[in-house]
C-alpha cells in the first residue's frame, strides 16, 4: 500500500507543490518505493512524530476514540519505528507535550520554500 500511495503522489495528481502522506509505515519502505519509483525529481523527506507511551495510550482512549489500538504490541510498534528512524537518521518531532500548531511549525521546517519537487534524495 505504501508503494501505491507514493506511486500515486509522484504523478502529482492535484499539481500541489507539498504532498504529506502520513501513516506508520516502515520507513526503509518508503525509501524502497521511492528509488523505484521515482525516475524525475521528487524531494522525500521523512519525520517520524512521536509521543510517550502514556500520552499515545490516554490520546487513543480520548479524543481518537480507538482505545483497543492502545496495546503492548503498539508500544512495540513504535519503538522499531523510532529505531528504524535512528538507524536511517531521519529527523524525529517528539509530540508528547507539544500542542498540534507547534508540530505543525515543526513539521514545516522540513519543507524546502518553493521545492517540492527539486531533487532525487530521499532522507
Amino acid at each position: 500500500m505504501t508503494r501505491d500511495w507514493i506511486e500515486r503522489l509522484t504523478t502529482d495528481p492535484d499539481g500541489a507543490d507539498v504532498y504529506v502522506l502520513d501513516g506508520q509505515t516502515r520507513p526503509s519502505f518508503v525509501r524502497s518505493a521511492v528509488m523505484e519509483l521515482t525516475r524525475t525529481t521528487f524531494l522525500v523527506r521523512m519525520v517520524l512524530l512521536q509521543c510517550a507511551p502514556a500520552v499515545r495510550h490516554a490520546r487513543l482512549a480520548g479524543p481518537r476514540g480507538q482505545p483497543e489500538l492502545s496495546t503492548p504490541r503498539m508500544d512495540c510498534w513504535a519503538a522499531y519505528l523510532r529505531g528504524q528512524a535512528d538507524a536511517l537518521d531521519l529527523q524525529v518531532i517528539d509530540t508528547t507535550n507539544t500542542a498540534i500548531d507547534a508540530v505543525v511549525d515543526a513539521l514545516v521546517v522540513y519543507v524546502p520554500a518553493g521545492q517540492g519537487r527539486a531533487c532525487g534524495s530521499c532522507a
